[in-house]
């Protein structure tokens, strides 16, 4: 009897896991990141984050290679129809974890258009859940807690990167980093633990002797 009760509550789980307020996930299009191991072995990713720059970059900055846009990025890039590979990296699911109003904006994130969609098994795992192509990644499987840089979001763009097999990384769109420009960072999000978690990341690339590139306007990729 109690064998039976365990296995119900199971299956109750599993059904509540792949729901959202968007619908019932498509098991069959969520895949681990994992099997994107290399994809793009050798070519430049590009990771672009929300700073103001941004607006400033159009088609002709960027070179071919996979771009990785994070969040509120994503459409952005998916505007400018570029030929590249585009991933949507839609990680800060922050409050809304159990998606309870899980929408296009939900907790800082964009539902992308045609752009692969990336999403954190912690924090964005039932978030969007209806789209047609996802894969989800986890930041202990890619190593992203390493080097004390936590779970910052560029540093996961990072190591997603490294998995993809990519011989060099661009940077644009990190005001924080090349300018000191905190504007577009979330306000529930302390100016001095992002500082510190942006001078991690720094730290980690000269570590690891990653071959970035970082990307102000007027710069060549």
């Amino acid at each position: 009897m109690l064998g039976s009760a365990f296995a119900f509550a199971v299956i109750c789980f599993k059904k509540f896991a792949a729901t959202s307020c968007r619908g019932r996930m498509n098991r069959g299009t969520m895949r681990n990141i994992i099997k994107l191991a290399n994809r793009h072995e050798g070519m430049p990713c590009s990771i672009v984050g929300t700073g103001p720059s941004l607006l400033t970059f159009g088609r002709e900055d960027f070179e071919p290679g996979p771009i990785i846009a994070i969040n509120d990025a994503a459409p952005y890039i998916e505007a400018l129809e570029l030929p590249n590979p585009v991933y949507s990296m839609q990680k800060d699911g922050g409050d809304k974890r159990l998606c309870p109003n899980c929408g296009d904006g939900c907790g800082g994130i964009s539902r992308p258009r045609r752009a692969v969609l990336l999403v954190s098994l912690k924090e964005s795992l039932n978030c969007f859940s209806d789209y047609p192509l996802r894969y989800f990644f986890d930041t202990e499987t890619l190593a992203a807690s390493e080097h004390g840089a936590g779970e910052f979001s560029a540093n996961v763009a990072l190591m997603i990167a490294k998995l993809f097999g990519c011989a060099r990384i661009n940077l644009i769109g990190f005001d924080s980093a090349t300018t000191g420009d905190l504007t577009s960072i979330d306000d529930r999000t302390p100016r001095p633990a992002y500082k510190e978690q942006v001078r991690r990341m720094i730290t980690r690339i000269a570590e690891e002797r990653l071959n970035v590139l970082w990307v102000e306007k007027g710069s060549k990729c």
